[in-house]
């Protein structure tokens, strides 16, 4: 059994997006923990304090990207394996 070439572009255009989509939620929490506060005095000591807050967020949307990807690959493979098909011996 082999995965059809037409089958790799879907999964690689998927985790593109997924990344794409992760990467826009991590850039949004830093934006908005930056932004809350900006003229404040102290800004830059609570902005520190805050940094472990930030770092759990974060770790949440990669977790979540973890998860998903390994769901799209899975998908993929049990697709591959319930259509089977078969390639020419020439390949």
């Amino acid at each position: 059994m082999s995965i059809h070439p037409g089958m790799v572009e879907p999964l690689a255009e998927r985790t593109r997006d997924l990344y794409a989509e992760a990467e826009e939620r991590l850039l949004g929490i830093i934006a908005r923990q930056l932004a809350a506060g900006l003229d404040a005095p102290g800004w830059a000591e609570r902005k520190l304090a805050a940094i472990a807050q930030l770092r759990r967020a974060s770790q949440a949307v990669v977790d979540e990207l973890g998860k998903a990807v390994n769901l799209e690959v899975f998908d993929v493979v049990a697709e591959a394996y319930n259509t089977r098909v078969e390639l020419p011996a020439d390949r």
